[in-house]
C-alpha cells in the first residue's frame, strides 16, 4: 500500500512540474520574431501581449523591475507586431511616467499612462503606429486646469476630470500588468 502511495505522490509531483513548465511555454517567442531576438542586447527583456494581431505583439525593454513576487514589469518598451502578410512591423517605443504607472493590457488594448495622462493603445498596421483608442489628459497651468478626452485618436476638450477618472479605473480593473521575461532564461 505504501508503494502505491510513494508511485501516486510521485505521479502527482510529475504532472505539476509539467504544468509549471507548460506555463514557460507561454513566454516563448514565436519564430517570426527570430531576427529581432538574434539582434537583443544583454539586459533586455521580453514579453508577448494580444493586441488582436494575428501573433501576439512582442514588447522589448531595456529596463525591467520587480513590481511583485515573479512579476518583472517595464515602463518602456518597444513594440512589435505581425501584419496578415507575415510582415514584422515596429509599431515604436511606448513610455509610461514612472515605476507607479507600469504598462499593462487589456486585449487588445496596450496601456500607456502617467499621473497626469491615460491612453489605451492599439496597433494599426496600415500606418505602422499605435493608434489612440482611448486616452484622457489633464493640463495644469497657473490659472486653470484643461481636461481632454480622446476616442478613435480624435482630442477633444471636456469640462471635467470624469474621463480620465473612468479610464484609470478601467486599467485598474482590468489591465493586467505585463510580465517581462530574460532572453537569457527562456
Amino acid at each position: 500500500m505504501k508503494m502505491r502511495k510513494s508511485i501516486s505522490i510521485a505521479a502527482l509531483l510529475a504532472v505539476l512540474i509539467l504544468a509549471a513548465c507548460s506555463e514557460s511555454k507561454e513566454s516563448q517567442v514565436p519564430k517570426i520574431y527570430s531576427q529581432l531576438i538574434s539582434e537583443h542586447s544583454e539586459g533586455q527583456s521580453y514579453a508577448l501581449v494580444d493586441l488582436g494581431l494575428s501573433e501576439k505583439c512582442l514588447l522589448i525593454s531595456q529596463e525591467v523591475f520587480e513590481d511583485s513576487p515573479g512579476v518583472n514589469a517595464a515602463i518602456s518598451a518597444e513594440v512589435y507586431g505581425v501584419d496578415k502578410t507575415g510582415k514584422v512591423i515596429d509599431f515604436g517605443h511606448v513610455q509610461s511616467d514612472g515605476s507607479g504607472y507600469v504598462l499593462a493590457v487589456e486585449s487588445p488594448y496596450l496601456y500607456v499612462s502617467g499621473g497626469h495622462h491615460i491612453e489605451m493603445l492599439q496597433p494599426n498596421v496600415e500606418t505602422g503606429k499605435l493608434d489612440v483608442f482611448e486616452g484622457a489628459r489633464v493640463e495644469f497651468t497657473e490659472t486653470t486646469d484643461m481636461y481632454y478626452y480622446t476616442k478613435d485618436s480624435v482630442e477633444t476638450e471636456v469640462d471635467d476630470i470624469s474621463g480620465f477618472d473612468e479610464l484609470f479605473n478601467r486599467r485598474s480593473d482590468k489591465g493586467q500588468i505585463i510580465n517581462f521575461y530574460d532572453f537569457e532564461t527562456n
